[in-house]
């Protein structure tokens, strides 16, 4: 089991909650992705401080809230 901690973004705000302690076993233990499903259900804005900044991360993450969808992007112009 993993340990994660889950707390409020600021004590003066009614949204948003900031979690430590997430690793790459956080991300795969039922216990600590439903902490972040239901903070970031009832928050509706989470911040995950000291997180491992990787692509596969963001994605193992984004997928707790729900499955990742596959947008077309316009062309960019760019000068």
């Amino acid at each position: 089991m993993t340990s994660i901690k889950v707390s409020p973004l600021a004590d003066d705000l009614p949204f948003g909650s900031k979690i430590t302690g997430i690793t790459r076993a956080a991300v795969k233990d039922e216990r600590a992705r439903k902490q972040i499903k239901a903070a970031f259900e009832e928050r509706g804005v989470v911040v995950f401080k000291d997180v491992e900044p990787t692509e596969d991360m963001h994605f193992a993450l984004s997928e707790i809230v729900g499955p990742l969808q596959d947008k077309q992007r316009g062309a960019t112009i760019r000068d």
